[in-house]
């Protein structure tokens, strides 16, 4: 009994550790740029859109988000599952988080999340409009849809904005695209599939330890 005790609590160990990373916040900041080749950047001032950022990462996208800093405006067809807060300053942020505003636990939750572990590729853009680069994409392919904390963007080493800040947040995606990898940052997000594989093969390690101990 003992045995089975102890399994069962290595078993509730282990799924909430999977739980954890599959809610992990995805932070990334400009430097996330030189350590990855999954990067783009561009000094184009003007809103690229979805044929710029196209042209920029070499693959056809569309826009699923985008929140504007100047009006708060949010557009893109996953607009009502997401909000995003920009922070550092009141008029030349450098900071935003954005979040999915649902309950990722609720089997009824009608926000939907979304998918970039799958067969949506999703790419974010971090846009300013003075400085160089004036925007950020980055290949978030494998994020788990919850939470995006972007930090430290324009800001110089005195820690002040120097005239840059950003203006708009974005995610574009394809489900045509090649295959993504693992976003900056962040780690695969376990599948259902693999949770369950793993919960049964503890479960019958311990069962059969069990099985040993009554014989």
């Amino acid at each position: 009994m003992k045995i089975l005790t102890r399994f069962t609590s290595i078993l509730f160990i282990a799924l909430a550790g999977f739980s954890y990373t599959a809610q992990a916040t995805l932070m990334l900041s400009p430097g996330d740029c030189n350590t990855t080749t999954d990067c783009w950047t561009s000094n184009t001032t003007s809103n690229l859109g979805a044929a710029g950022i196209s042209e920029l990462i070499g693959q056809t996208v569309t826009d699923l988000y985008k929140s504007d800093f100047d009006d708060g405006a949010e557009t893109g067809s996953f607009a009502p599952s997401y909000d995003t807060e920009f922070t550092n300053s009141n008029t030349e942020p450098n900071d935003a988080l954005l979040s999915y505003i649902g309950d990722p636990s609720d089997p009824s939750e009608t926000l939907p999340v979304m998918n970039c572990s799958g067969a949506l590729s999703c790419f974010l853009e971090v846009k300013d409009g003075k400085k160089e680069p004036a925007v950020y994409i980055f290949d978030i392919s494998g994020w788990d849809g919850l939470e995006i904390d972007m930090d430290d963007f324009w800001l110089v080493e005195d820690g002040s904005t120097s005239s840059g800040a950003i203006s708009h947040v974005a995610i574009w995606g394809c489900t045509d695209c090649d295959e993504g990898p693992n976003p900056p940052g962040g780690g695969p997000v376990p599948e259902p599939a693999t949770l369950f594989l793993f919960a049964s093969a503890l479960f019958g390690l311990g069962w059969r330890q069990r099985k040993s101990l009554i014989k």
